[in-house]
């Protein structure tokens, strides 16, 4: 609903792709509702394919640039990487994870509201909670700057699994 707002989505020309697309999809047990080319080259000049939709049926969107530099095989290589995504749960997996940071780093902060020894550390003679807010942010800030390298080490152990997965799939290491 948001995407068509923002860029224009036309139905893939190059009928050969869109057939390979749909065997690959079937692999897998995903069904095709149809196969569209975004105009990201407006915006940008990164190459980027997805699919989207609630599930077994999906929607596949190919970057124009992706299109322009890249040959079928590449294609559906990058396809079968977003299946792997999807086959090992990684979007799942990582907003699981981000709500139980989350919901730890609430009930942390509403603990440090109530502490008084964070507001006399800062000079406050009693608990003001919007100082408390301030100081909680701040020290959530520096552990986030610190927790930052084990995000970055799951992203590639997702796109690791992703690319051994495409591997799997499309059976040929060149592309």
């Amino acid at each position: 609903m948001i995407a068509p707002l923002f860029n224009k989505f036309e139905p893939v020309e190059n009928k050969h792709l869109e057939q390979e697309i749909e065997t690959l999809m079937a692999k897998v047990g995903l069904r095709v509702k149809g196969v569209f080319k975004m105009d990201a080259s407006k915006r940008s000049k990164h190459t980027n394919a997805y699919f989207t939709g609630v599930g077994r049926s999906k929607r596949i969107v190919l970057y124009d640039t992706l299109l322009e530099s890249h040959g079928e095989e590449e294609i559906l290589a990058v396809l079968a990487h977003e299946i792997g995504h999807w086959k090992k749960r990684h979007v799942l997996r990582q907003l699981l994870f981000v709500e139980i940071v989350s919901l730890a780093g609430l009930y942390a902060a509403a603990r440090f509201l109530d502490w008084p020894m964070l507001y006399e550390a800062f000079g406050f003679q009693e608990a003001i909670p919007y100082a408390g807010l301030f100081l909680i942010g701040t020290g959530f800030g520096l552990i986030g700057y610190f927790a930052h390298p084990l995000e970055a080490a799951l992203s590639r152990k997702f796109e690791r699994e992703a690319d051994d997965f495409s591997l799997t799939l499309v059976k040929d290491p060149v592309p």
